[in-house]
């Protein structure tokens, strides 16, 4: 059947919100979410993904908004160059790889990034990524600190830079070969748990999904290599199908038999995007419904709420609803992916 869009999620409110108050500081830090009662943390991710959804986008964006994002990429340099991406003291690889591909698609676009500073990063970042350093200092063993499938979204990072080393491609082969084999049936297990237990956290096997489907693309691997990668992002969107409620949002976790947890809101704009971009047609149905759930959790101020009993105003859910919306509207390309 065909796609038809839902009313009520408004990407211009959202990207009105993305840039307002509520999310950017005055010095350009990007907070996690919005809530007087809850307030979010200065979140270097979510500033990389801000800028690169503003470099892709291809909408209009509020007046006078050039002016903020310059000021969220300046500080967000500055933030690089002082190895603190990630948060509560901790450098994350996985930030610092979100975060380079904001500057780096920021500055294709034209921003005023110096190249020698980017590249610099990007040695910095490769020499980690060959080392597999996910996390410094230490922390306890959850889904984020953790070598886990997740992990495969920084080929969806490393892919928005113009240039690829053949050392950068042996690093990503390395990654994939280890990290492809967590998938089940095409369900990504989650590491981390201190039980050992199966089990997936859907936003990181989302994030799974994606990097698997930059993979497939052909630039990155092998020709054999990429076909593989791309079946394992086929299988793992037909099992966010599988798994996609009445209401059509997620369960937070899955062990492969029963979900449960809070309906996240990023999940939800996840599978929107993974969906379009495998194939808008078939899973139109799917697509439809989470949609629906999306609008739903729509806030006044155009911002998606994290999940129905949360207030808080999510600043990276409503950034993948604005691309989601974009692609189940017209289509997408992976490359894009932010």
């Amino acid at each position: 059947m065909p796609y038809r869009r839902p009313a009520a999620f408004d990407p211009d409110r959202a990207r009105q919100w993305l840039l307002g108050p509520a999310v950017v500081d005055g010095d350009g830090q990007v907070r996690s979410w919005a809530n007087p009662d809850h307030p979010g943390y200065r979140y270097p991710e979510a500033a990389g993904l801000l800028l690169s959804l503003h470099a892709v986008d291809g909408h209009p964006w509020p007046q006078g908004g050039d002016a903020t994002i310059e000021r969220i990429a300046t500080t967000l340099l500055h933030t690089a160059e002082a190895d603190a991406l990630g948060r509560d003291g901790a450098r994350y690889l996985f930030d610092e790889g979100i975060a380079l591909a904001g500057l780096v698609r920021y500055a294709r676009r034209g921003g005023n990034v110096p190249r020698e500073r980017i590249e610099a990063l990007q040695a910095r970042f490769v020499a980690r990524l060959r080392r597999r350093e996910v996390v410094a200092p230490q922390q306890p063993a959850r889904w984020s600190t953790t070598l886990g499938p997740h992990m495969l979204k920084l080929a969806v990072t490393v892919g928005a830079w113009p240039d690829v080393t053949p050392q950068l491609r042996r690093v990503l082969v390395d990654l994939w070969v280890d990290l492809a084999a967590h998938c089940d049936a095409g369900r990504f297990v989650t590491a981390g748990h201190p039980d050992g237990g199966r089990r997936t956290y859907l936003h990181a096997h989302c994030y799974a999904v994606e990097g698997a489907l930059r993979l497939g693309v052909g630039d990155l691997l092998t020709a054999d290599d990429s076909r593989h990668s791309r079946r394992l992002a086929q299988a793992g969107a037909t099992w966010l199908a599988t798994v996609q409620r009445p209401g059509g949002g997620f369960p937070a976790w899955h062990d492969g038999v029963n979900g449960w947890g809070p309906e996240p809101a990023d999940v939800a704009a996840q599978a929107v995007r993974l969906w379009t971009l495998i194939d808008r047609d078939h899973y139109a149905t799917s697509i439809e419904r989470a949609q629906g759930f999306l609008a739903r959790l729509t806030a006044p101020s155009g911002a998606l709420r994290y999940h129905g009993d949360s207030r808080d105003e999510n600043t990276w859910a409503t950034i993948f609803a604005v691309q989601a919306e974009g692609f189940a509207r017209a289509g997408g390309d992976i490359r894009g992916l932010v």
